[in-house]
């Protein structure tokens, strides 16, 4: 019993270092993974109803529909809009 008691808390203090040595090698760039605010143009009068995960990218959709048919395309990790798609009718 005292051996597996013994072997428990070294491999919980083995897995406590390698989480603080990991933790300690991240530089600036990589603790802060925030991107602060960033604003996406809106037409007035259209609400946000809608925000799907697609991949690696967001896709926001709002309403009503006819005044604001496009869906907005997101970086989820820099907040950064990549575009914007607009679904017409087939011909």
């Amino acid at each position: 019993m005292i051996a597996l008691a013994t072997l428990i808390v070294v491999g919980f203090a083995v897995v406590v270092t390698e989480i603080v040595r990991r933790l300690s090698q991240l530089d600036d760039s990589q603790a802060a993974i925030g991107f602060g605010l960033r604003e996406v143009t809106v037409p007035a009068g259209c609400t946000l109803v809608d925000v799907v995960a697609a991949g690696e990218r967001l896709m926001l959709r709002f309403e009503p529909a006819k005044a604001c048919p496009d869906l907005v395309v997101v970086d989820p990790t820099t907040g950064a809009e990549l575009g914007r798609i607009r679904p017409v009718p087939a011909p």
